[in-house]
């Protein structure tokens, strides 16, 4: 008898168990019958734009220096007529002459350039006297600069348009011009007179450099 009151609890676990079992599997059903998906994008691509800058036919990040040859056209004080009075590749007072430096952009950014003349620690104290002028114009036409445009060294900025646009300017010729003024004053006579005359000990010399930066504008 009590064998048999065992077994009717285990038979009523049993059947307890089941439903409760049904009970959870009919409350879970919504879960899995829902309807589900994906889907995924095409692959996206970016293109670095190029950067590419010439400097007198030199790429900016070349490990070559472009040519400076400031002081190879030595020209009278008008700018214009080669200074028979003073022996080639010499300079002296009423001296004078230009060097153009190109810049060619063919990157795919726009740019901002700018040329830097410094002179070298090095180099004599003599008083020469730079410009800059866009284009390659005669180099006569120095004597209508102002004379407040005329300094000791250069800085000089400016920007270049992309590659591709369609307009804007991409390359440009700067002319530096440089002089020694003849005629100032008596006490710049007096200085010049001292640089000249050296005798047989070395020569003074003008050392100078020029740099060109190039930036990508924001």
């Amino acid at each position: 008898m009590k064998k048999r009151k065992q077994n009717n609890k285990l038979v009523l676990f049993t059947i307890f168990a089941v439903i409760l079992t049904i009970i959870a599997l009919i409350a879970t059903s919504g879960t899995y019958a829902k309807y589900t998906g994906s889907i995924d994008s095409t692959t996206a691509t970016a293109t670095v734009a190029k950067w590419e800058v010439i400097v007198n036919d030199k790429n900016l990040g070349s490990t070559e220096n472009f040519s400076l040859d400031l002081f190879n056209s030595i020209k009278d004080t008008d700018g214009y007529e080669v200074d028979e009075n003073v022996d080639t590749g010499l300079i002296a007072p009423g001296t004078s002459g230009s060097f153009d430096i190109t810049i060619e952009n063919k990157s795919q950014v726009d740019i901002n350039y700018a040329i830097n003349l410094t002179k070298d620690s090095a180099s004599a104290d003599i008083p020469i006297k730079f410009a800059v002028k866009k284009g390659t114009a005669d180099v006569s036409e120095y004597v209508s600069i102002d004379d407040a445009n005329w300094n000791t060294l250069i800085n000089s900025n400016n920007e270049l348009d992309s590659v591709g646009k369609a307009s804007g300017t991409k390359k440009t010729t700067i002319k530096i011009l440089w002089k020694w003024d003849y005629e100032v004053d008596e006490t710049q006579d007096s200085k010049d007179t001292v640089l000249g005359s050296y005798g047989t000990g070395s020569a003074p010399q003008y050392i100078v450099t020029a740099s060109v930066v190039a930036t990508q504008i924001d």
